[in-house]
């Protein structure tokens, strides 16, 4: 810190009159020293009081995992920070240093035990690491509560990944009142770093993917690493109006997605007709579908999710018309309870062994629907039911993700609404293939596209 001339962004972040500051950017871009440089005057606020007596006031400095904590974020600290600060250094099991101001900064990981800690501020690095989530920032955020701090405040730095890391974070920025702390989420790119050479800068951008360099160099809120569904954006995906301005509530549900469990999904469709260009440019008239509404189901049986349906929801499910799609395991006594409730309408149950309807090509036909390779989007969705709901349809589809190995990553809160959304693509924008007769073995033989 002898040498201390920080970069554009990184000044921002340290002297911003704000309880929450958010450094987020690309690889190289400076973020975690300008998170470590927001700290020490974090720091240097809130010194020992003697409102405090034999306590001292505390500060949290949390990683994703202890490797990065040692490696990277404590790294990034230990150049910041001048040495005559430093009183004394603690290792495990208590993992703190002591400053001279009387301040402890102590060191956790994303899985630490912090409850009933009080801090005065808080820096959490890398925080789009999978390690993170709403549970473990809420978490975090509640022990930034020190009534005898002399000012509040916390620090996020990481990826800009899309989800709940840019729910949490993607605001313009608002200003301190005497009721609110105030926030601000400044946004940098590798460019930003000047001190980082231009071989190096060229080196990074052939080595990241095309399809991420716009996250982990521009600097640029994007689908999470590894997100199946790359086509949707919650934010930028074309939604539809309100439904209830366009008359839609008069017209029948054409599916009824239903996937009841421990966090169940309910998805309401209505078939409508959109304007696609097709592989010569010309424009033309195709079928699509439009997610009117839903309801996010938590343990409660079929028979109780059916009745709300009827009492509470002023949708039309007409026999005859309305298709109801219910996931391979449904049970026959589940079936007879939604016979009871709907009768007329028919039941949708496939295999799962079929490969129309295998999870892998659910997955595929939900793609092809919501982005095909010409651009068109023959899903579109409610704006006003089917935004803003936590663990809701959209909800899944932006953070649905696979792992380095390419496996999907399972989220028993969210794929209960997948599942009901894709099960109602599937019969209604179902992709065209072709399989020859099933073999003696009961099995289907591989599937061709067309």
């Amino acid at each position: 810190m002898v040498d201390f001339q920080p970069f554009p962004h990184q000044l921002q972040a340290i002297m911003a009159p704000v309880r929450r500051v958010a450094l987020i950017g690309g690889y190289g871009s400076g973020k975690s020293s300008g998170g470590a440089w927001r700290l020490l005057r974090l720091a240097s606020l809130n010194p020992w009081t003697p409102a405090y007596g034999a306590t001292r006031p505390k500060g949290a400095i949390v990683g994703p995992t202890w490797r990065i904590l040692k490696q990277a974020t404590l790294t990034a600290l230990d150049a910041a920070m001048p040495r005559n600060w430093v009183r004394k250094r603690r290792g495990p099991p208590h993992n703190d240093i002591w400053l001279a101001n009387g301040v402890v900064l102590e060191a956790h990981s994303a899985l630490s035990d912090i409850e009933g800690q009080n801090y005065s501020f808080l820096w959490c690095d890398e925080i789009s690491h999978p390690n993170f989530n709403e549970r473990i920032l809420g978490t975090l955020v509640a022990r930034v509560r020190d009534p005898r701090a002399r000012f509040l405040g916390e620090v996020f730095t990481g990826l800009p990944v899309s989800g709940w890391v840019r729910d949490f974070l993607d605001h313009p920025p608002e200003p301190r009142t005497a009721n609110y702390g105030g926030r601000w989420t400044i946004m940098c790119k590798t460019s930003d770093n000047t001190e980082l050479a231009e071989e190096s800068k060229a080196a990074i951008a052939e080595a990241v993917p095309a399809a991420d360099i716009k996250t982990l160099m521009g600097g640029e809120w994007a689908s999470p690493i590894g997100a199946i569904y790359q086509e949707f954006e919650a934010r930028e995906h074309p939604l539809g109006n309100l439904t209830e301005n366009a008359g839609y509530l008069d017209r029948p549900i054409d599916l009824l997605g239903l996937d009841i469990g421990e966090s169940g999904a309910v998805c309401f469709v209505q078939k409508i007709t959109l304007e696609a260009k097709n592989v010569i440019g010309q424009k033309q008239n195709v079928e699509g579908l439009l997610f009117v509404d839903q309801m996010v189901t938590k343990a409660r049986s079929v028979d109780e999710v059916c009745y709300e349906i009827k009492t509470s929801k002023p949708w039309k499910i007409v026999p005859g018309i309305t298709r109801i799609c219910v996931d391979p395991t449904t049970r026959r006594d589940e079936r007879n309870a939604i016979k009871a409730h709907f009768p007329g309408c028919k039941i949708i149950q496939r295999e799962r062994d079929e490969p129309t309807y295998h999870v892998e090509e659910r997955i595929r036909t939900t793609r092809a629907a919501l982005k095909d390779a010409l651009g068109n989007r023959r899903v579109l969705f409610s704006r006003g039911t089917m935004t803003g709901v936590k663990h809701g349809i959209l909800d899944a589809l932006e953070r649905a993700r696979r792992n380095e190995r390419g496996r999907r990553i399972k989220d028993d809160l969210r794929d209960h609404a997948e599942d009901a959304a894709s099960y109602a693509i599937c019969e209604g924008l179902p992709l065209k293939i072709t399989s020859s007769a099933p073999e003696r073995s009961g099995k289907f033989r591989a599937m061709r596209r067309r």
